[in-house]
């Protein structure tokens, strides 16, 4: 008797292989996936806090001088910002109406600024502002 085996790989063998390969490259997939979302998310935010940070520095230079502290007014270097703001009379207790302006003499304002990211996420940053001297 003649038995003569054939070398290779049976289909069965072949198509196991490919199901695992398919399942491991799926699994990568998923997770590089949830890192580039998780990515963007993080640079939004950034973005944003970036953003709310240099328009707290125009407003502390801006207001630097007594003439700009008593109108109290500012207007955003940016679309996607809200500036609003109230005098701080009573230490004990902060404001809680902000307008669009505080016009006023007093020794302490308080700024609100809500800002929009690319995403329309939203971060609120307030900054108490002492009068100059």
């Amino acid at each position: 008797m003649n038995t003569q085996r054939q070398k290779g790989f049976t289909l069965v063998e072949i198509l196991i292989s490919l199901g695992i390969i398919g399942f491991v490259l799926g699994t990568a997939v998923l997770q590089i996936s949830s890192l580039y979302k998780t990515n963007r998310t993080n640079a939004s935010v950034v973005n944003v806090n970036t953003l709310a940070a240099n328009e707290l520095e125009n407003i502390k230079q801006n207001w630097s001088e007594n003439i700009n502290w008593e109108a109290g007014t500012y207007t955003p270097t940016a679309s996607n910002i809200a500036f609003s703001c109230a005098n701080w009379m009573n230490l004990d207790v902060p404001p809680t109406v902000f307008g669009s302006s505080c016009v006023g003499a007093s020794y302490l304002k308080r700024v609100k600024l809500v800002i929009r990211g690319s995403d329309n996420k939203a971060i609120t940053v307030f900054l108490d502002i002492a009068k100059p001297t």
